[in-house]
């Protein structure tokens, strides 16, 4: 189950990373080549641009800590599925501070993840202690 969570993490957070490069590709070709359907837009791309920048650095961070979960699980080192756990935890709690949470679903997927993880960190930590 963790393989598969860490897994699937690396993959959305690589795919994110592209979908935002390439959305700022656009919005760079956009800028270049203004036509009177998008004058209205051109001047909002540097704001979009910053987005695009903030949600890249988001994914490249989910990227770095489904990295942390995928060495944890391949070498049984708990202490990386906890820096996951923390991470998860955090990312929820941001979530639902900024009203970010993008509907109940997610957010019972989101928790079904940590607690298959939080799962896998007990099963290794009572193995590490026998």
């Amino acid at each position: 189950g963790a393989k598969f969570i860490g897994w699937l993490c690396f993959i959305l957070s690589i795919t994110g990373i592209f979908v935002f490069y390439l959305s700022m590709q656009l919005l760079d070709y956009v800028e270049k080549h203004p036509t009177p359907q998008n004058r209205e837009l051109i001047e909002d791309i540097p704001t979009y641009m910053m987005a695009c920048m903030v949600l890249i650095g988001f994914h490249t961070i989910d990227m770095f800590f489904s990295t942390l979960l995928l060495v944890g699980v391949y070498k049984e080192k708990s202490e990386l599925l906890m820096c996951w756990l923390i991470y998860g935890f955090i990312d929820l709690a941001v979530a639902i501070n900024v009203g970010y949470l993008r509907s109940f679903i997610f957010f019972v997927i989101d928790l079904y993840f940590l607690l298959v993880v939080y799962s896998y960190y007990k099963e290794l930590t009572c193995a590490e202690r026998s």
